[in-house]
């Protein structure tokens, strides 16, 4: 934003630059565009507090389905840990840099993410915080390290026999075909239409390098899925096309990331020159007709 201001001094200057020479300018201008741009859904305070605890379970679900709330807990135990082993190892002047940042860190992370929730009063689209994973990781791991070190010591509490069997049902849980899928469940949607469409009027995903693709997550899906790199082509000369239920809608809304406008797509069109090889609740995978 700065950079891009024609009255600032700092116009046209690399971002990285801005950041290392005008911390606190870039930080205000930061903080007052996120609190001014209403681009994700708002609302009330109140429901942002009491359903805090729902959201989180849902955004971890998302990670590995069905455990979500058993990840806050991990997560909120881990991080009370690590801010009580970064606090006693600044006290103690014990020389463990790595421990005290780990910990230190953590509890940053962990912390700001729902009081900054609060603070906006939103509850944003969860692919957002997909970086949270790595937080998580940290998590986990430090947790491991606590209960490794509690049985070295021989000091197992029923809290730690508690999380070692929580540790076990999460390691199956993660052998689990859930926790291996994308993130984006539309992504897994494309995916499955494209699965089920194999060998119907003799279809091999090899053949997508020929579609009309009608949002971001399909060219995605073909491209680091299938290594297919989807040639640019108009729908008169698609050989496949993909239709998200999106384009159907009567009230013309739409989902980002939508690259194709409901108003100009030719759903007639599709429906007179191609027949339909599969589909979800989501998206349909559509072959253009034999011409007899």
């Amino acid at each position: 934003l700065i950079s891009k201001d024609a009255s600032s001094s700092w116009y046209g200057v690399y971002q990285v630059n801005i950041i290392l020479h005008a911390p606190f300018d870039s930080f205000k201008t930061g903080i007052n565009y996120m609190l001014a741009t209403p681009y994700i859904q708002s609302t009330d305070r109140a429901t942002v507090i009491t359903g805090l605890w729902r959201y989180l379970g849902d955004l971890f679900n998302l990670y590995i389905g069905g455990i979500g709330n058993l990840i806050t807990i991990i997560i909120i135990v881990s991080t009370v840990l690590a801010i009580t082993g970064a606090w006693k190892v600044r006290n103690d002047r014990i020389e463990n840099v790595a421990e005290y940042t780990t910990g230190a860190l953590l509890g940053i992370f962990v912390i700001v993410l729902p009081v900054m929730l609060i603070i906006q009063s939103v509850q944003p689209y969860k692919r957002v915080f997909s970086y949270f994973a790595v937080i998580w990781a940290f998590a986990l791991t430090f947790l491991t390290k606590v209960i490794t070190e509690k049985i070295r010591d021989k000091k197992i509490y029923n809290i730690v026999l508690v999380i070692t069997t929580a540790l076990i049902a999460l390691g199956v849980f993660v052998q689990t075909y859930r926790s291996n899928t994308s993130l984006a469940d539309r992504e897994n949607d494309i995916y499955d239409v494209i699965e089920d469409s194999k060998g119907i009027n003799g279809f091999e995903p090899g053949q997508l390098s020929s579609v009309y693709y009608t949002d971001d997550y399909q060219k995605f899906v073909i491209k680091f899925y299938y290594d297919i790199e989807p040639v640019e082509t108009n729908l008169e000369e698609a050989e496949y096309v993909f239709v998200s239920n999106d384009l159907l809608r009567a009230d013309g809304m739409r989902d980002w990331p939508m690259l194709t406008n409901s108003d100009d797509f030719k759903i007639d069109y599709v429906r007179d020159n191609f027949d339909v090889l599969g589909e979800t609740s989501k998206y349909a995978l559509y072959k253009r007709r034999a011409v007899k």
